[in-house]
C-alpha cells in the first residue's frame, strides 16, 4: 500500500527506530493482534501490543488495532486487545457481525459499507446486544 511502511511483526523495538527516525510523518500505526493473512501468528512475549501503544504514545501516533478476524469474542474475550488492557485510537471491526442476516448492498446498488442503512446498523447493535447477553465471548475461550 502506498505511504504505507512494513515492518517486523512482534518487535516493538522496530516501531520505536521508525518512529524515532520519521516520527514527524507518521500519523498512526496499524496491527492485528493476531495476524491472520500471515499464517495466524500471535506475539510471542506476550506483552507486544501493550509495548507498541506506549511507543505510539511517546510519539503521538494514532494506535489502529485490526481485530476483523479476532475482534467480538472470538477470543474469548470482547476484543483480543483487551488481554493486555491496550486502548486504541482506531478499531476495525468486521460486517459479519450481521451474520448473513440482512443483506448490505444489492447488486445493483452503489454505496459505502453501512452507509445509511440504519436497518444493518440495528441489526448489528442486536448482534452485539446477544453477544453479550449470552456470554458468548466466555464460551469461546471454553471451547479452546
Amino acid at each position: 500500500m502506498p505511504d504505507f511502511k512494513v515492518i517486523p511483526y512482534d518487535d516493538p523495538a522496530a516501531l520505536e527506530k521508525v518512529l524515532n527516525t520519521n516520527g514527524n510523518n507518521v500519523a498512526a500505526f496499524m496491527v492485528e493482534p493476531i495476524q491472520g493473512e500471515a499464517g495466524v501468528r500471535a506475539a510471542e512475549d506476550g506483552g507486544y501490543l501493550r509495548k507498541v501503544a506506549e511507543v505510539c504514545q511517546r510519539y503521538n501516533v494514532l494506535l489502529i488495532v485490526d481485530e476483523v478476524q479476532t475482534g467480538l469474542g472470538r477470543t474469548g474475550k470482547w476484543l483480543c486487545s483487551y488481554y493486555e488492557n491496550v486502548r486504541n485510537d482506531i478499531l476495525i471491526l468486521d460486517k459479519t457481525v450481521l451474520c448473513g442476516c440482512y443483506p448490505i448492498l444489492t447488486p445493483d446498488q452503489q454505496s459505502s459499507t453501512f452507509g445509511g442503512n440504519l436497518l444493518a446498523c440495528r441489526i448489528t447493535m442486536v448482534a452485539v446486544i446477544v453477544v453479550d447477553e449470552e456470554n458468548l465471548a466466555s464460551n469461546a475461550f471454553k471451547m479452546e
